[in-house]
Formats: C-alpha cells, structure tokens, sequence
C-alpha cells in the first residue's frame, strides 16, 4: 500500500500547490470505498469536479466551488477518513481549465479613475462575499508636468464561490 502512494506523490508533484487553492488531491489507500471517500468529499461543500478515475493508484482529485469549503477538507477530510485510509491532502492546481482563466476571478478594464475600490465592492458584494479587490494599474501611469495623467482604474474582483463570480459575471455583462 505505501509503496503505491509514495509512487504517485512522487507523479503528482507538478500538480501539487504549497499555496491555497479550491482544487485538492486527496492521497488515500486504494482499498477505501470510493464512495465513502465521495461522501466525505461533499460534507464540506459542493463540489466542483471529483475525479475517481486514479482511485486505484490510491489517488482522487477534487474541487470546490467555495474556498472556504476547500480550506476545510483541506484540514480535515484526511484525518475524516481514519487511520486506516493512510490518507493526506495536499492543495492542487485546478485541474480542467482550459483557457487557465481563474474563474473565481473578474477582471474589470477602464473604469472611471475616479472609482474606488469602495465603489467596486458595493457593486460586486452583492453577489456574494469578496475574497479580495486589487487594483492595478495599467499602461499609461505617467507624469506629466508633475501632475499624473488622468487613466481609467482596473481592478480585478475575486469571490470566494466560483458560483457567485459567474451570476456576477452574467448580470454585469
């Protein structure tokens, strides 16, 4: 049993994250159910994608909508399992992007300069909790005279649930 564990850690490195992420590789002994480890996976949230496919190699993929819910099966879902399960979680890159977009993310281009990040979160809270606003600052931050040439604000609006982030992206557009 180890043997085979120690074999896809080593595989999976490319997948595996140090930063927190949505996304999840759950390393578990090939003998647990895979529906045992289905239901444990959703106690902690809805589930983006679960991706039993490598439950033999004693490895499962999966995903949240919700960061909040990741965080959690993050530090607990292995130990859920028991001691038997020879289970640990590991934080993993999302794996079915296509286009790498984050999804959890909107990305807002020239609004007014005048527009603060205040203004962003009173729109975009509506649809659900921020994770984080950012702005930045694009091409064109120049002084002039010492006064700063007047630019558009971008920023880039980010949701803890992917959910959230899509109804916003919908309305808005």
């Amino acid at each position: 049993g180890k043997d085979i564990v120690a074999s896809s850690r080593q595989e999976l490195d490319p997948f595996i994250r140090e930063a927190e992420s949505r996304a999840l590789i759950l390393l578990h002994s090939p003998h647990v159910n895979s529906a045992v480890i289905s239901e444990a996976c959703q106690k902690y949230g809805v589930l983006y994608y679960l991706r039993p496919e490598f439950h033999i190699r004693g490895v499962t993929f999966l995903s949240y909508f919700d960061h909040r819910a990741a965080i959690e099966a993050y530090t607990n879902l292995a130990s859920s399992l028991g001691t038997n399960s020879n289970a640990s979680c590991h934080f993993s890159v999302m794996l079915h992007t296509a286009n790498n977009a984050d999804e959890s993310k909107i990305i807002l281009k020239k609004l007014p300069s005048g527009q603060t990040e205040g203004d962003v979160e009173q729109i975009f809270s509506r649809y659900g909790l921020l994770l984080s606003i950012q702005r930045t600052f694009g091409a064109g931050a120049s002084e002039r005279d010492g006064t700063a040439v007047k630019q558009s604000a971008n920023f880039i609006v980010e949701y803890y649930n992917i959910q959230d982030a899509r109804l916003a992206a919908s309305e808005l557009s």
